[in-house]
């Protein structure tokens, strides 16, 4: 830099010098040679100013020193030698260059030369003060990050994301930092700091670790909350949370599940679950949703019921230890505290029962006060003033509302409401206003609009009617096993008599075993026990005596007799006609009626049956198919009636409509000991009928 200097300085002396010269050459050339001459030698011109003005356009060569204290210069001073100037340089009023006497012009300066020097040189030349200039090392050195998630290394100068962190693209990040609304897109917002936003908040996917302030609108679509004590929470209050992880709950509210979460819990609404106790085994598998549902009490009698359901606000209010119930609507099941499987759905429902269970309240103030067990209400205000009633059914509006009994149906708007704390059990009431009035009476069935309706204490009583009368069309008695139809019965068509059949009718044991059936024409069949044993008898004159050993037509008393002697086998013979009422499903037997007329007590006659079925167009004059005999002893009565049944016979064809017999006393055979005749006052067919009677057109 020096020498820069001094080629400046010399420059400007050259100028200087050569308008000195010029001005004084004119008035001192003639003495020139003197005043320079032409030896080594050094001349000092001394303080005098002096001028070449004659001789300007010359110039002035000097091979030594030309050394100038002060001066001015209108002309060019070339100098081979040295220039000195000990006041320096001016142009003007101020001085351009002062130069050291040992500075060197061999070359004097060009925009090229200094060009060509400077770029010999660099900042190392320079030395430094107080503002130092510029490095790579410096600059960075000079750069520092606090920003969570942003990296620096000063080595490269490199600022960089840490994992999972990004960077807006402009227009977002021009969103991010100008408008009150921004958009991360499909970029996820991951920090374990605070967001915190006065406008409008819409995620639709977001896992945060801190916190989430909103002043705004906050419209969440999937939301992934890892602090599940706190989750989300409006004015420092706690709204939606998850509980510990693993146990599945759910809460969105103020202070919902505050005392202790327990597991697979879902609360909703503010303070609901708010006692829950989950020590042991409770306080578990609940559901509540509505302010102050599930509430618990105080702090002092917590919750420990289990998968109970609350819809509505305070229902399950007091809460301690009921399990399994469902309560839906305002208030219902309210008071509840160790009642279980209990349904309350309206508002009021089953909202006094404490302790009672499996109750089933539905509508508005069904079963309000009962708190008893076993009660299904249905309809607004069933069974709302029920105590302590037990196992009753009530459906329709006001159904048994006041009644406070046992094992009572209702049905049917007011059927059975009863009078203010009265109470009546075992009633079966249909129909509206059915029962109406009722207060003690019990055991009744009444059966119809505002049937039995003024009915107070009667008791065992059956009314079927669609009116408030004495007489309804069914009454009857219980009691005292009474019915009473007041009007007439048809069956199978309108009747027009007391009791009018159409079709068949079947009494009995229901048409399986044992009944007789009455057919649409009137004809009457009966079955099993229902049959009856039908006797057919043939007298004296009916019977005939042919053959060789006939027996003997007698009078006898007011009518006759056939006779038969000792020690022959005296003989009659009858034809009968098979009664179109016998069931030929059961063989028939004969009865024979015979007598003594003498006293035998220990006497025997042998009576023998000979019988053929015949249908028509068969032999009439076939063999017999059967012979039969039976033993009987006589009397002690002289001419006393006896009677021997012949069994055994075989069962009549279908189509068999005749019988043919033979009758004997087998006098001859040993086994007839008696000594006496036997006279024979008739002959019956004893036979089980199936029929009342023959059908007039069969």
């Amino acid at each position: 830099m020096k020498k820069l200097y001094g080629i400046l300085l010399i420059t400007l002396v050259g100028i200087l010098v050569a308008g000195f010269i010029n001005a004084s050459m004119a008035e001192y050339w003639k003495t020139i040679s003197d005043l320079i001459p032409r030896t080594d030698n050094q001349v000092d011109i001394g303080s005098d100013p002096k001028r070449v003005k004659d001789y300007y356009g010359y110039n002035i060569n000097l091979s030594g020193d030309l050394t100038a204290a002060s001066s001015t210069l209108s002309g060019n001073i070339d100098v081979t030698g040295t220039v000195r100037a000990d006041g320096g340089l001016k142009t003007g009023a101020t001085y351009v260059l002062t130069v050291d006497e040992t500075e060197s012009l061999t070359s004097y300066l060009t925009i090229t030369r200094a060009n060509t020097w400077l770029g010999t040189k660099s900042t190392t030349d320079l030395s430094e003060g107080t503002n130092l200039y510029y490095t790579d090392a410096r600059a960075r050195a000079s750069i520092s990050e606090t920003v969570t998630g942003l990296s620096y290394d000063s080595g490269t100068g490199v600022l960089s994301l840490t994992a999972d962190y990004v960077i807006p693209t402009t227009t977002q990040e021009t969103d991010w930092t100008a408008k009150a609304d921004y958009s991360f897109g499909a970029n996820n917002f991951n920090g374990t700091g605070n967001l915190t936003t006065t406008g409008d908040l819409t995620v639709a996917s977001s896992t945060l670790s801190g916190n989430l302030d909103v002043t705004g609108i906050g419209t969440f679509g999937i939301a992934n909350v890892t602090d599940e004590t706190t989750g989300y929470q409006i004015d420092g209050a706690n709204i939606m949370w998850t509980g510990a992880s693993g146990n599945s709950n759910f809460f969105l509210g103020e202070n919902a599940f505050l005392n202790s979460e327990g597991s697979e819990n879902i609360g909703i609404g503010v303070n609901a679950g708010r006692n829950n106790d989950d020590s042991g085994i409770g306080g578990v598998q609940n559901i509540y949703i509505g302010a102050q549902s599930g509430f618990g009490a105080t702090a002092d009698t917590l919750n420990t019921g289990k998968r109970n359901v609350g819809i509505g606000a305070y229902t399950f209010y007091f809460n301690t230890t009921g399990q399994l119930n469902v309560g839906i609507g305002y208030t219902a099941l309210w008071n509840n505290t160790e009642g279980y499987s209990n349904i309350g759905i309206g508002s009021g429902a089953l909202s006094t029962n404490k302790t009672g269970y499996d109750n089933t309240g539905i509508g508005a103030n069904a079963l309000e006060n009962s708190t008893s067990r076993q009660n299904t209400a249905v309809g607004s205000g069933a069974m709302r003033y029920s105590v302590g009633g037990v196992a009753n059914t009530a459906i329709g509006q006001s159904a048994l509302y006041n009644t406070s009994g046992h094992f009572n149906v209702g049905i049917g708007r007011e059927a059975g409401k009863g009078a203010s704390g009265k109470n009546f059990s075992y009633n079966v009431l249909i129909g509206y206003r059915a029962g109406y009035a009722l207060t003690t009476g019990s055991t009744n069935v009444i059966i119809g609009y505002s049937a039995g309706s003024t009915l107070t204490t009667e008791s065992n009583k059956l009314y079927i009617a669609n009116t408030n009368t004495t007489t309804p069309l069914i009454y009857g008695e219980f009691d005292n096993s009474l019915l009473t139809i007041n009007g007439n019965v048809g069956i199978g068509g309108a009747p027009t008599n007391a009791l009018d059949v159409t079709g068949v009718a079947t009494i009995g044991d229901g048409g399986t075993t044992n009944y007789f059936q009455i057919a649409a024409d009137g004809q009457v069949t009966l079955v099993g026990d229902a049959r009856v044993i039908k006797s057919r008898w043939f007298p004296f004159n009916a019977l005939k005596a042919p053959g060789t050993k006939p027996a003997t037509f007698k009078e006898w008393g007011i009518s006759g007799v056939w006779e038969f002697a000792d020690a022959t086998d005296d003989t009659i013979v009858f034809n009968l006609q098979i009664p179109n009422d016998m069931d030929k499903t059961v063989a028939p037997s004969f009865v024979v009626g015979w007598s003594t007329n003498t006293t035998v007590t220990t006497e025997t006659a042998v009576w023998q049956l000979e019988y053929l079925y015949t249908a028509p167009g068969e032999d009439t004059t076939a063999a017999a198919q059967e012979t039969l005999t039976a033993t009987s002893t006589a009397v002690a009565q002289a001419n006393g009636l006896i009677l021997v049944e012949i069994t055994g016979m075989d069962l009549p064809g279908a189509t068999d409509s005749c019988m043919h017999v033979r009758l004997k006393r087998l006098g001859a055979d040993g086994n007839d000991d008696l000594t006496d005749t036997a006279e024979l006052h008739g002959v019956c067919i004893k036979y089980v009928a199936d029929k009342h009677g023959e059908p007039v057109n069969p």
